[in-house]
């Protein structure tokens, strides 16, 4: 049998169906041979399933190497490391979706696993408020393994969903150090360099002619100074 085809003999009505789906070769998996879940492109050029790098890694980590290309045996950086090949990706699900019902497909090894695909009619109405399916469908595999892409290509980025929000800043005259409410009868006036200062520290500094933010050392004109409430 060639390489990416894969026939199933089938009795029927006395005689032999022989029925064949022929797997393009880009969704076969150099190394193990087998029909790729998550494809996954190496520094090399070279396609593996992401299964087929774990494993490689295992074996690897035992003999204390680092992760490299299985190909070339170059150790992998941040900017040269395995990315999901997206777009095979989409179109071996499609391939799997449109040849979910024949025979051969369904005792692909990995990607749709080894019990038998349940039929849609079967279903179980013993809660009436649940529908429980007694077979998974190849949809859901599909969905699944999707999934693990999605999780594979977001593992590593920056998460901001469990960080805790920004402290408030307190504003103070920074010369004499007073902290400003809302409450307080002393009049804020913010500065060019948008830094703040009390009306009397202001008046001191008019006196002794020294223009410039005590903050930053920014020198600032009197006219361009703006009244700021708390």
């Amino acid at each position: 049998m060639e390489r990416g085809k894969i026939s199933l003999s089938l009795p029927g009505n006395g005689r032999v169906l022989r029925q064949e789906v022929v797997v393009p070769e880009e969704f076969i998996d150099p190394i193990s041979c087998e029909i790729m879940t998550i494809p996954m492109t190496l520094p090399s050029g070279n396609i593996v399933d992401l299964s087929t790098l774990e494993k490689f890694y295992s074996a690897e980590g035992k003999m204390g190497r680092g992760r490299s290309d299985p190909f070339t045996g170059v150790l992998f950086t941040d900017q040269n490391k395995p990315v999901a090949a997206v777009s095979l990706k989409a179109r071996l699900d499609k391939f799997l979706l449109e040849n979910c019902d024949e025979p051969s497909i369904k005792v692909l090894p990995r990607t749709l696993g080894k019990k038998p695909v349940a039929p849609w009619s079967s279903y179980s109405l013993e809660n009436t408020n649940q529908n429980t399916f007694r077979g998974e469908t190849s949809s859901n595999r599909t969905a699944q393994s999707v999934d693990q892409l999605l999780t594979h290509c977001l593992e590593g980025l920056p998460s901001y969903i469990d960080e805790p929000p920004p402290k408030k800043l307190k504003i103070g005259c920074p010369k004499c150090l007073d902290p400003f409410s809302s409450n307080s009868d002393t009049y804020i006036f913010k500065l060019p360099c948008q830094h703040t200062v009390c009306r009397k520290c202001l008046c001191v500094m008019r006196e002794s002619r020294n223009v410039s933010c005590r903050e930053c050392d920014q020198p600032f004109i009197f006219e361009s100074i703006e009244r700021h409430h708390v």
